[in-house]
């Protein structure tokens, strides 16, 4: 009688362990999923170029050669029209095999401010670690204005007589400064993303902006050649006033010659 009993006892505790046992583990193992997080959506972009070209503000990168620290470019930003208050900035550019950038804002509130050159490299004190072979790159401005816009564009960073034409990135617009530009000057050619002046008829190439460093200027006219099949009146900027090119169109290149460094369009 008494194995029975311990026969009986001991199966149901072994059946209690069990269950215990499977309890134990529906509670650690088998716990309800939590409910799915809510996944919000990233905010809109701003899309880049949209703004209408009337609008847009003039760009323009100026070579800043220094020995005394690295090397880097002077950014304008001009002719405002939207209440801009504010521009991020960001520059990316080719140094050798390596893509480095530059990053940082420009305020507009603030008047006479002085801006520092964007280098292509860092200093630190009396120490800099700089780039070396740039050969251009792209700047991509985000403006807080009345409503908000953001644009972008390419530019090369060429020297004077280490090629004999120098081009945009596009490839669309080459320039040969021969001797006009002093040997070893940097050339920046970008487009401007706007116009520095208003100018009458409909923008269909360009505007390509041709900078040099400060101070200088060209000695002389340098041919220029602008690929594309579109037609109208070549146009020149010189820093003050607007003037037409005499051009010659033939084999879908229009061939003329600029008397300085400055902004051409072709318009109609």
């Amino acid at each position: 009688m008494r194995k029975i009993w311990w026969l009986v006892i001991s199966v149901v505790s072994v059946g209690l362990l069990a269950g215990g046992g499977h309890l134990v583990w529906r509670i650690f193992f088998l716990r309800p999923a939590p409910p799915p997080s809510t996944v919000t959506s990233p905010s809109s972009l701003k899309k880049v170029n949209e703004l209408e070209l009337a609008k847009r503000p003039f760009v323009a990168l100026l070579p800043h050669p220094d020995p005394s620290q690295c090397s880097g470019v002077d950014l304008v930003i001009e002719n405002l029209k939207n209440g801009e208050t504010l521009a991020e900035y960001e520059m990316e550019y080719n140094a050798g095999p390596l893509i480095q950038g530059v990053f940082g804002r420009r305020e507009f509130t603030k008047q006479g401010a002085i801006h520092q050159p964007l280098l292509f490299g860092s200093c630190s004190k009396s120490k800099c670690k700089c780039d070396q072979d740039i050969s251009g790159g792209n700047l991509t401005l985000n403006f807080m204005a009345k409503e908000d816009y953001a644009l972008k564009s390419d530019f090369t960073l060429q020297t004077v007589g280490e090629a004999e034409k120098l081009g945009s990135t596009d490839a669309r617009l080459s320039v040969a400064p021969g001797t006009a530009l002093p040997k070893g000057t940097e050339v920046i050619i970008m487009k401007t993303m706007g116009l520095p002046a208003e100018l009458t008829g409909e923008v269909v190439a360009g505007p390509y902006g041709i900078f040099v460093p400060q101070g200088v200027t060209a000695r002389g006219e340098m041919p220029l050649v602008l690929q594309g099949k579109e037609e109208g009146k070549l146009m020149f900027w010189n820093g003050k006033t607007w003037q037409e090119l005499k051009a010659e169109v033939s084999d879908g290149k229009i061939s003329s010659a600029i008397p300085n460094v400055g902004v051409v369009v072709l318009v109609k």
